[in-house]
């Protein structure tokens, strides 16, 4: 699965997922420090990745581009965002088995206590 991890999500995330085999980046390497909402989204649709974050925003711009017919993009919702690194591990590792032969489009909400996760995953 290639992720592009929004600048709320912990670096130490991105060197445990890929010693499990995920393509993962964060949007301060692709994209530059600060960057928009919109700059992140743009990035994931072109580089066919996922966005894993804290921040609402993208459900509601994702769904925005596919209400004008813009290219889908997926999201995964980290909820709360005072998440431990291994929930956040758990949840994308469960998320990926979720997405498996789900066209682009999907949005998973992750809500993450106790060192669980449970995923809510909608497919467009």
């Amino acid at each position: 699965m290639r992720l592009l991890l929004d600048e709320n999500v912990a670096p130490a995330v991105v060197p445990r997922l890929t010693a499990e085999g995920f393509d993962a980046i964060r949007s301060v390497v692709a994209c530059g420090f600060g960057a928009s909402d919109d700059q992140v989204l743009a990035r994931a649709v072109a580089d066919e990745r996922a966005i894993v974050t804290h921040d609402r925003d993208f459900g509601l711009l994702a769904t925005r581009r596919r209400e004008f017919g813009l290219a889908p993009c997926s999201v995964v919702l980290l909820r709360p965002g005072a998440a431990s690194l291994d929930e956040v591990i758990h949840a994308l590792r469960e998320t990926r088995a979720l997405a498996e032969g789900h066209a682009v489009g999907w949005f998973a909400v992750a809500s993450l206590r106790d060192g669980h996760a449970t995923i809510r995953f909608r497919s467009r």
